[in-house]
Order: C-alpha cells, then sequence, then structure tokens
C-alpha cells in the first residue's frame, strides 16, 4: 500500500468516526440545553389551596418483604390527608414468606397472588388493577409504592393538588434512603439528585413528558381503564410512560411530593439492576422507537419525538440511573471507611464529588449545582451555587435510613456497623433509628427540599 493510499484510508475512517459521533454529540448538547431550564425553580401553587376531594387507592407490590413492609403501612396510614379519601393495598405477589399477614396485622387490604410464569411488578399490577378498582369503586387515582420506601406526608396532598390541575398521570421526587451508608449508594443518590432537578423539573417547565420512575408514581383512574396497563417488561415504568406519550397525553411532575427510595449498597447488587434496566430500555426501544416516530412526523408531536430513543432511553440510565465512580485509594485500603467518590448525572456541567473517613465521619462534598438543586438537609445554611460542606452537614439524614439492612447486601451494611457506627464520632452513633422518629425528621423544616 503506497503512502497516498493509506493517507485517504486513515481520512476516510476519520471521516466516518465524526460522522458516527455527530448524534452523540447532538443528544449531549440537547440534555446540556435542557438542563439550563431548571437552575432557577418556578413558583408553584401551593398544595394547601386545593379541595382535598380525590380518592387514592395506595398500592404496594411486595415480594418477601415481611420485614419492611409495616413500616411502610405504617408510614402511608400516617400521610396528612384524610383516612376517609384513601385506602392502602398491599400486592403479596408469589410470596413465601409472612408478608400478606404482617400486611394485614399493620391495617392495609392485602390482595394474594401466585403465578409461578409471569412473575414480577408489572404482572403483579396487571392483575390486581380490576380487583382494586372492585373493591374502591369511588376511587380517583391510584399510588404505586415499593415496600422499601417511605413517603413524605405531604404526598397526597400534592397529589390531590395536580388532579384538580387536571393532571393524569404524575411522577414524585425520587429521593434517597441511605446516601452515605456505602459509595455506591452515595453515587447512586446523587444521581437521583440531579436527574429530579436538572433533567426532570425543566422537562415539566418546557411542557415535555416526565418519566416515570417505578415508584412515587400516580396514574388517574380514567387513564387505566381506558388504555390499559399492559407494561409488564423489566421497566415497566418506561413503557408505561411510552404508552402514555402515544396515547397524546404525558407524565406530570412533582416536585414536591418526595419519596426516599433504598439504594443498592454494593457494587454487584448495583450491577445487577443496571442490566436489569438496560434489558428492559433495549424491550422499549425495539417494540415503540418506529410509533413514536410515526407519530412525531404524522402529528408532529414533539412530546413523542423527545421520548424516541435513543433520548428517552438516556434519560433512564444517565437521568435517573446515573453513572460515576469510586475508588480505595492505597492509604485507604486498610481502613475500609474511607473512600472518594465522583459521579456525573444526566447534565455534564453538574459535577459533585463526596468524601467521608473516619477523621470526618460526617463527609463531605463540593459541586456545582443550583443552591436548592440538592435536598435541603444536605446543604449548609448559606447555600450557595458552588456548594461545599464538612462535618455536620448532614446531621438529620440518619433518621431517614431505619432498617437499612432489611434489603440489599446485608453482609456489607453488618460489616460497615462493627467498623463505623460503633465509633462514638459516627452521627448514626446512639441514634434512635425509630420509625416514628423518621417521620418527624421528614417533616421537620430542616428537611424540606
Amino acid at each position: 500500500m503506497d503512502l497516498l493510499t493509506e493517507h485517504t484510508l486513515k481520512a476516510g475512517l476519520t471521516l466516518i468516526v465524526t460522522l458516527l459521533q455527530l448524534p452523540a454529540m447532538g443528544i449531549f448538547l440537547y440534555f446540556i440545553s435542557l438542563s439550563a431550564f431548571g437552575w432557577v425553580r418556578r413558583k408553584e401553587p401551593d398544595a394547601g389551596q386545593f379541595p382535598l376531594k380525590h380518592r387514592f387507592a395506595l398500592i404496594v407490590p411486595s415480594h418477601n418483604e415481611e420485614k419492611v413492609i409495616g413500616k411502610i403501612v405504617e408510614n402511608l396510614k400516617a400521610l396528612d390527608y384524610p383516612e376517609s379519601l384513601y385506602k392502602i393495598v398491599v400486592i403479596a405477589d408469589n410470596c413465601t414468606d409472612s408478608t400478606a399477614q404482617v400486611a394485614r396485622e399493620a391495617g392495609a387490604l392485602v390482595l394474594e397472588r401466585f403465578d409461578p410464569v409471569h412473575k414480577g411488578k408489572g404482572y403483579a399490577l396487571e392483575w390486581a388493577f380490576p380487583q382494586i378498582f372492585q373493591q374502591t369503586p369511588a376511587c380517583d387515582a391510584v399510588c404505586i409504592f415499593d415496600s422499601d420506601n417511605l413517603v413524605s406526608l405531604n404526598f397526597l396532598k400534592e397529589m390531590n393538588k395536580h388532579l384538580c390541575l387536571g393532571h393524569r398521570v404524575v411522577q414524585g421526587y425520587l429521593d434517597s434512603k441511605n446516601p452515605l451508608d456505602t459509595w455506591i449508594s452515595a453515587n447512586n443518590s446523587i444521581a437521583f439528585w440531579i436527574g429530579n432537578r436538572m433533567y426532570q423539573l425543566p422537562r415539566s417547565y418546557l411542557g415535555l413528558s416526565n418519566v416515570l420512575g417505578g415508584t412515587g408514581m400516580m396514574i388517574a383512574r380514567e387513564v387505566l381503564q381506558t388504555i390499559g396497563w399492559g407494561a409488564t417488561c423489566l421497566t415497566e415504568d418506561l413503557e408505561f410512560t411510552v404508552k402514555v406519550v402515544l396515547q397524546g397525553m404525558k407524565v406530570y411532575w412533582a416536585h414536591d411530593a418526595v419519596i426516599y427510595d433504598e439504594k443498592p449498597l454494593g457494587l454487584r447488587q448495583s450491577m445487577r439492576q443496571r442490566v436489569r434496566w438496560m434489558k428492559g430500555q433495549a424491550d422499549v426501544i425495539a417494540r415503540f422507537f418506529v410509533p413514536l416516530l410515526a407519530r412525531f412526523w404524522s402529528l408532529r408531536d414533539w412530546v413523542a419525538l423527545d421520548m424516541c430513543p435513543p433520548a428517552g432511553a438516556l434519560l433512564v440510565s444517565a437521568g435517573l440511573g446515573g453513572s460515576g465512580h469510586g475508588h480505595l485509594p492505597a492509604p485507604a485500603r486498610d481502613h475500609p471507611d474511607q473512600f472518594l467518590l465522583s459521579g456525573d448525572g444526566a447534565d455534564p456541567c453538574c459535577s459533585f464529588s463526596a468524601s467521608r473517613s473516619a477523621s470526618d465521619p460526617c463527609g463531605s462534598f463540593s459541586g456545582a449545582l443550583p443552591a436548592d438543586a440538592l435536598p435541603q438537609r444536605f446543604l449548609p445554611d448559606s447555600g450557595r451555587t458552588h456548594i461545599t460542606g464538612g462535618a455536620g452537614v448532614f446531621p438529620h439524614l440518619p433518621a431517614l435510613q431505619p432498617d437499612l439492612d432489611s434489603r440489599g447486601d446485608r453482609r456489607i451494611l453488618e460489616e460497615k456497623r462493627k467498623r463505623v457506627v460503633t465509633h462514638p464520632a459516627h452521627p448514626r452513633a446512639g441514634l434512635d433509628r425509630s420509625f416514628a422518629h423518621a417521620q418527624s425528621v421528614m417533616n421537620s423544616p430542616q428537611a424540606g427540599l
């Protein structure tokens, strides 16, 4: 091969690689532009201005969750909403433990399902909706939660507000219950906070559809009776979001309706979760890309175009799942409580880093974010655009984490307790981690968003 031919071949390959990168660059710039609309939060109508008139069925799909199901039922019973206007329903899906019994004793209506073929949350909801509507004929909407969640007590007031405004599908703010347990849970928590503020919130301001997050979501009864559920893949939330968009509707965002979700503790557990999400996203892409594109082409529906993969897939994998990395520096390997963390969420401009060590058990962090982008309990009182913090910044967090070892990698958490929680300087040492205390913290003025 002569020199000219080799040069031409290299130039051709460079051109091809550049052209292949253009779509990715376009998506990157789209995310950057979109996130800019979330830096300043707009004033929204106060939920207290709306009459408390709508009825809800609060649904908790569960599989072998006897250790946590009682906590979520107690939490939901304590919501700041008239008891006569909502019903708590637990779906005991293929359970082999005492989930159903514990839920009944806690005061929930329990539906037991046994189907070894059709397993999973999506199938459980598909099976349960007709029975729920039959047993609660007056309910206007359903709210869906995971069994390891805690819910802010104003949740139903916020959803009632959205129903009064005519919003039929709504996603609440996905917060974290255990951001300081491991660098894995910290990384996931940071990604969710950034995704909430820098992707979900601006989408609601721009009139685009938000994306359901699997928990803390409200769906009006009329929507389910009109288009059905039919979302049974591994990412049933994304699948139902796309179904809603294809029907000319959209998902709305409730920034003040907060759900505290438990994040994975270990790398292996987190990887399994991500693999499951990616399989589900691939399934949704394969089935709905063409219908979404066709709807945009025929109706000029920009909401449908916005949801077209890969943008829709990247939203879930980057915006809600997040990405990041952590490592143990060589000197810290003999001190497993030390770690360094950096993570990036949906907006590459929103970098964030955090660290914690035995000498600084409360942790420190820094990052470029809007002053109110993170939950208020994580911010210094002064609140700055460039956020920095250190010991004492997280005084209210530990009480938000009851029974953290009820799910996930128990071995990691038990070892962590031996090394860290017994440390006299650790913020959790001697704290009352009861459920009642967790609720009181969530409703204190300092725990707001």
